[in-house]
């Protein structure tokens, strides 16, 4: 019968890097008058930071930073600046 080959197209394949988190971190802060939602977690050499309102659950920011300090840091202000100045949108000023 031959010989068996390798198909082309397996030779075209190329190899993915898979990043799983790591130091996955949850905790929950004030920041008057809401409380927020902090997950944390790191992929590859980069922290990623996400600030979420609890109730909805809806996200506020998303940050990097190179250590998690850093990352945290940055979300949580950028939360602070956001909640501070409320969407105007249909309202009238």
């Amino acid at each position: 019968m031959g010989e068996p080959r390798q198909c082309t197209d397996c030779q075209r394949r190329t190899t993915v890097s898979v990043f799983r988190p790591e130091e996955y971190t949850e905790h929950t802060e004030d920041v008057p008058p809401f409380t927020i939602r902090i997950v944390s977690y790191k992929l590859g050499n980069v922290y990623h930071s996400v600030a979420d309102n609890v109730d909805p659950g809806a996200v506020i920011a998303r940050t990097t930073g190179t250590t998690l300090q850093e990352a945290e840091a940055k979300v949580r202000e950028r939360a602070r600046s956001r909640m501070a100045h409320p969407a105007t949108r249909g309202r009238e000023l």
